[in-house]
């Protein structure tokens, strides 16, 4: 390992960007480290990760030991660390002189890196990039040969490197050092010094990059599809398939409060209101009902009433602190509903139509600057601009150009405003996701595209991160959560974080680099960037072309409608919402009925309700004839 790192660093030295200490390369890790160790960068530790505690667990996710040792960090099966130790030192050279003799024909190109076939050093790429990768010269000359360039046509099954995986990281910007003597001795900086600090380690990429899962809140019995911090960010929400709402102390991990959230079906949505001191908390759902809870200042939910209701699903609404009373709902029906909590009734405001076709709506989002004005995609391209004091008609509409092609049916599951407002990240099934300038007029085509996760099974959404939405952060269908750097579009990290397969939510904290994600999993999980060592991302080559291709091939037609592992799930959860509502049916009838009569009506009921468990995830209106407890958010398509 040492005399490779040697040898590496004679062709392009390591990158100490960002004032990162990582010098002597090949020198094995101290024992003993100092606070700079904890900010070296990825460039100089790539591959280095330790797998701590020893345990031999079959899970997925470790949580933090009891000496404290962060030892739970999701690792390769296959540690790239000790392959590459165990590797020949003529390999290194052999490198080094390809790196210098580029006239080197393939059978040179065989014999340095001691395979017979150039295809087998694919397998190996993720092991190796800890050393060459994807940013340097080595590397990245290595991953770009292409078909042409091999002349005996052996090598025609070869994988080409993602172009995403070849997009350029950004420097580090953050010092350690340096920003804790600014903390201690101030700034010439009009903002507040420890506020200021926060700020620029939450923005900074060492905080993206030390990510790892701090503990799972776990007491749904359904997917979470709901998350939202308060203002303070002292109080984490969620809404779940198993129709409850829970207040969480995130940090300690424990419940502070859980109550039914009045629906008859999966709870898509729950926010905090502006300015209620956390006792007001709005809801949606898959019964269409727009409902509020009501809180007491003791920890107990006073009740539930009802607000609005859409002919159909609602998926998001959207509030404003500068508009405390009042709440956006946008559902399938094409709807979108002005509900003022000082009146009565909502008002229907726009009905969202491409010609004459109702849009089913899937995400809205208000302006952080301008309470006037919001956005709105569902299942066609667009993203719609309105103006609440014109209604009526459409400000703006944004698209992606390239799905001008008649055969496009690409649909926008949700779309977010940035800090400011100026920037609008917009998240398409089947597709990438695709950054907006607000600024931009009518027909404006994306700025930015951020490419090598999947979304296509379920309704998912994208959020920014950081406190100027410096990165993109989206969950994928392969179960990971990707981080993006906003300007250079390149993957800062990587982080498995479903064990069911799917990521749908992700909530960044207001004030602090703390990340709460759920998904298809039973649970909460809340991270924070505690890992000492940079992310190896071993396994984003493989997963990066997994997704491509399965992409490709529902384009084409060759893919199923599900793959085996959705099919089991959906299979598990229909069993088990057939459960839950056996037993809700027996409660409510022993309630309503003599005992004798009930027991006649319920098993009619019970078996009626085992005999339509095919229609479980049918999109009809009637809810009460689709099994309450477990349901996956459907794909827009």
């Amino acid at each position: 390992m040492d005399d490779k790192m040697e040898c590496s660093s004679e062709e392009k030295k390591p990158d100490t960007d960002g004032g990162e200490e990582g010098s002597g390369e090949g020198s094995t890790k101290s024992p003993s480290r100092t606070p700079a160790d904890l900010v070296e960068g990825p460039e100089s530790k790539r591959g280095k990760i330790e797998s701590e505690g020893g345990s031999s667990s079959s899970s997925k996710f470790k949580k933090r030991s009891s000496s404290g040792r962060r030892n739970y960090r999701k690792t390769s099966k296959d540690d790239s660390s000790s392959s590459e130790e165990s590797a020949p030192h003529n390999e290194s050279k052999g490198r080094q002189q390809l790196s210098e003799d580029s006239s080197s024909d393939l059978d040179a190109l065989n014999i340095c890196l001691g395979n017979d076939r150039l295809s087998s050093s694919t397998s190996s790429s993720s092991s190796s990039s800890s050393t060459s990768g994807p940013d340097s010269p080595s590397g990245l000359d290595r991953l770009k040969l292409s078909k042409s360039e091999i002349s005996d046509g052996h090598h025609d099954d070869e994988e080409e490197q993602p172009v995403v995986l070849l997009k350029n990281k950004p420097s580090h910007k953050w010092h350690m050092a340096q920003e804790i003597t600014a903390r201690q001795y101030g700034t010439s900086s009009k903002s507040q010094v420890p506020k200021l600090f926060t700020d620029r380690f939450y923005g900074s990429r060492h905080a993206v990059e030390r990510l790892e899962l701090m503990y799972k809140l776990e007491d749904h019995n359904g997917c979470v599809n709901a998350l939202h911090f308060n203002e303070s960010g002292t109080r984490l929400v969620s809404g779940s398939d198993d129709l409850r709402v829970i207040v969480w102390d995130w940090a300690i991990g424990k419940k502070y409060l859980a109550f039914e959230s009045g629906h008859r079906s999966n709870v898509f949505q729950t926010k905090f209101m502006p300015g209620s001191n956390d006792t007001l908390i709005a809801t949606c759902a898959r019964d269409g009902q727009v409902r509020l809870a009501t809180l007491s200042s003791t920890g107990a939910c006073r009740g539930t009433r009802k607000l609005a209701e859409h002919n159909q699903s609602v998926h998001k609404l959207s509030v404003h602190p500068e508009c405390p009373e009042e709440i956006l709902s946008a559902g399938e029906d094409g709807m979108v509903y002005n509900i003022d909590l000082r009146q009565s009734t909502a008002k229907k405001m726009v009905v969202v139509r491409e010609n004459t076709r109702k849009v089913p709506l899937y995400s809205i989002s208000s302006h952080p600057l301008d309470q006037n004005e919001f956005c709105v995609g569902g299942r066609d391209q667009f993203i719609r601009f309105y103006d609440k004091r014109f209604p009526k008609q459409i400000v703006k509409k944004f698209k992606p150009q390239h799905m001008n092609e008649p055969k496009a049916s690409c649909q926008v599951t949700c779309a977010t405003y940035s800090y400011n407002g100026a920037e609008i990240l917009a998240s398409y099934n089947d597709d990438d996701i695709f950054l907006f300038d607000t600024r931009h007029s009518d027909g404006a085509d994306y700025v930015h595209r951020y490419e090598g996760h999947r979304n296509s099974a379920t309704v998912k959404g994208v959020n920014f991160f950081g406190p100027r939405s410096e990165y993109v952060v989206s969950g994928s269908d392969c179960g990971h959560i990707y981080f993006w750097d906003k300007e250079t579009e390149a993957i800062l990290q990587f982080m498995h974080g479903d064990e069911n397969g799917v990521v749908n939510c992700l909530e960044p904290h207001p004030h602090v680099p703390i990340l709460a994600t759920s998904g298809l999993d039973e649970d909460v999980k809340i991270w924070i960037p505690s890992y000492e060592e940079a992310p190896a991302l071993a396994e984003l080559k493989q997963t990066v072309i997994s997704n491509t291709k399965c992409r490709l091939d529902e384009r084409s037609g060759n893919a199923e409608s599900f793959d085996g592992q959705m099919l089991w799930f959906l299979w598990r959860q229909i069993r088990r919402s057939n459960a839950t509502r056996r037993d809700r049916l027996r409660a409510q009838m022993a309630t309503e009925n003599s005992e004798g009569e009930g027991e006649g009506e319920v098993g009619n009921m019970i078996s009626s309700s085992s005999d339509d468990g095919d229609d479980a995830d049918s999109d009809g209106d009637d809810d009460d004839d689709e099994p309450r407890a477990a349901r996956v958010q459907c794909s827009p398509s």
